[in-house]
């Protein structure tokens, strides 16, 4: 079976010769790192490859301009300014010079004013190349699939304009305004979608943010309010062509997990066990099975930390645990690799891939 066949199948449901083997974060290019120059070899010749495009690769974003000012010893400051027919908005981001983490300082969005004023902002103009992404599919031709990367869901985009916490704030106290502003955005990423299905992009896609409405910050009713709400029409829009859904949502899923059946998710990445998650992967599968593929979980963490013969049990614990249908389970880690220096954790990684490719 090859790799592009596996994945289809995984996408739909169908029993396949092993689990699927997907090893985020690492391509040709990433990481740039040349002490991983072994694991991407390794990754380009026994995984099941994907390629992701952007839909944000073919967005005109002019109507943002950023300026790069002196901030500190160890930060710049990033100033970002955004033009509206009802006026500006800025947002200002710390950026470290030595590697370091970034962080927000200042939102676009701080007052019922402004909000007012991001909504009167034009569209940025979209125009889809399917040429280049039907080039870059059949360059991948069996050896794996070619995913639209949606990126941030109608709900993340609006939580990053103003910050968790302010977005936490409204959601008890401005809510009519949240949910008009949430729907602006789904109503733009529905038009972008429309036009790149339109150009050839599919039948792969994948979205995420839908994690910045797990606990504790927020409950279930928040995460069917701002998650499901706005994403299953962004679904059912890709179901309709054809198409299938892909899902990254870090964190305690556990009492949502069924929402996910309700958005019409296709595959789910990565359904995090305790002590970052709160979900094995058995009670994954008990909910999920026949309904979504699992794709994770192994602890991005743990690549850096643990020995290769730990990771062998994990992947096997995992293997034993989500596929006992030879259905709906893509092996993964949790995220992509953090550390710039591989170290050691190309041995974990080959023990991971290897534990799948060995499966019989």
């Amino acid at each position: 079976m090859t790799s592009r066949e596996r994945l289809h199948r995984l996408h739909r449901q169908e029993e396949v010769d092993r689990p699927g083997l997907f090893v985020r974060g690492v391509s040709e290019r990433y990481p740039v790192h040349d002490s991983y120059e072994a694991l991407r070899r390794y990754v380009r010749e026994h995984g099941d490859l994907k390629e992701i495009v952007s839909i944000w690769e073919y967005t005109d974003i002019s109507g943002i301009t950023r300026e790069r000012v002196p901030y500190s010893e160890d930060y710049e400051k990033i100033i970002s300014t955004m033009r509206t027919p009802a006026g500006t908005l800025t947002h200002e981001r710390l950026d470290s010079t030595k590697g370091l983490p970034g962080y927000d300082v200042k939102h676009y969005i701080e007052t019922e004013r402004d909000a007012e004023i991001y909504m009167r902002r034009p569209a940025a103009a979209f125009r889809f190349d399917g040429v280049d992404f039907g080039e870059r599919a059949d360059r991948m031709g069996d050896r794996g699939i070619v995913v639209t990367e949606i990126n941030s869901n109608p709900l993340s985009l609006v939580v990053n304009l103003m910050g968790s916490e302010l977005f936490a704030i409204w959601s008890l106290e401005k809510r009519e305004l949240l949910h008009s502003m949430v729907a602006h955005e789904r109503d733009i990423l529905m038009k972008m979608i429309k036009t790149a299905v339109e150009s050839g992009a599919g039948p792969y896609f994948g979205i995420l943010g839908q994690e910045y409405m797990t606990p504790p910050l927020h409950g279930p009713r928040d995460f069917y309010d701002f998650n499901v709400i706005y994403d299953r029409p962004i679904s059912d829009l890709i179901h309709n062509a054809g198409g299938y859904l892909h899902i990254h949502c870090h964190g305690p899923i556990k009492h949502v997990l069924p929402f996910f059946i309700d958005i019409g998710t296709d595959v789910l990445h990565p359904i995090e066990p305790p002590p970052l998650g709160d979900v094995t992967p058995e009670e994954a599968k008990a909910v999920l099975r026949g309904k979504v593929c699992i794709e994770g979980n192994i602890q991005i963490g743990d690549m850096y930390d643990l020995t290769p013969g730990e990771i062998r049990e994990q992947t096997e614990a995992l293997i034993k645990g989500a596929f006992d249908d030879n259905k709906g389970l893509i092996v993964c880690p949790t995220a992509s690799p953090f550390v710039r220096y591989a170290g050691n954790c190309a041995e974990n990684y080959f023990a991971m891939m290897n534990t799948v490719l060995e499966y019989r």
